[in-house]
């Protein structure tokens, strides 16, 4: 039986999709650390068996990633942007390989609407997509862990806090203010970029919401669609396009 990856490289978690029947299924999501990978267990589905397909920005991770490829299944890795381009155009230099599949995953879901995406991690992205899906760029932000750390390692009287959303917004201990902060101050900076991207382009984007750290803020942004697997999607998309 041929089994089919596409793996996600971030810089938090490693996530992995098999192809079944032409139809995309993520399976596995693990810590993005060199004990984490090597102690991975995929038993009793097992793993690839042939070349993976991958999007990385973490490029020091990936040599451990592709090294436990070769040496527990056999298989070559190929890392899009390094062994084979990215189709899909773009105006924007040097962007990452998730905010260029995660567009490529955007146009073939949203077609001649056009999109934004929000891509909510350790960095937050948001990017704008053309009808002809054309990536146009976007900003930029940290994430809400991100934030959470910055302000518990630099607070001398501070701690990090899991960026949840507390009972309510007027924190009364310091635990509950910084979660207030943090996760309002996210929800409230993301749909601003989004306005602002939006009163820029000259089309009505549909608006995608991705990342690990999305469910918690999607009911704050009217009209936002979750698609927790989008990057997964466009890794899937620019692998097909590699073998045409």
């Amino acid at each position: 039986m041929t089994t089919h990856w596409v793996a996600d490289l971030g810089n938090r978690y490693l996530k992995i999709a098999e192809i079944v029947d032409d139809e995309l299924q993520p399976r596995h999501v693990l810590r993005a650390t060199a004990d984490a990978i090597d102690d991975a267990d995929f038993s009793p589905r097992g793993g690839p068996t042939g070349p993976v397909v991958y999007a990385s920005v973490n490029p020091k991770a990936a040599p451990r990633w592709e090294r436990w490829l070769r040496d527990r299944w056999g298989v070559d890795a190929v890392q899009l942007g390094r062994d084979r381009p990215f189709p899909i155009e773009s105006r924007a230099d040097g962007a990452g390989a998730d905010r260029l599949v995660n567009a490529i995953a955007a146009h073939a879901r949203c077609g001649p609407r056009g999109a934004i995406v929000a891509d909510v991690g350790t960095a937050t992205t948001i990017d704008a997509v053309a009808p002809d899906g054309t990536f146009l760029g976007g900003a930029i932000l940290p994430g809400p862990h991100l934030q959470a750390r910055a302000l518990g390692e630099h607070g001398a009287q501070l701690f990090v806090v899991e960026p949840t959303a507390p009972p309510t917004p007027i924190g009364t201990n310091t635990a509950d203010a910084l979660r207030s902060g943090v996760f309002h101050g996210a929800v409230g900076a993301i749909a601003a970029v989004i306005d602002r991207i939006e009163r820029a382009l000259p089309f009505t984007p549909r608006l995608l919401v991705t990342g690990g750290d999305a469910p918690p803020l999607i009911a704050a942004l009217p009209g936002a669609e979750l698609v927790p697997a989008l990057t997964l999607e466009g890794v899937w998309i620019a692998a097909g396009a590699g073998r045409d």
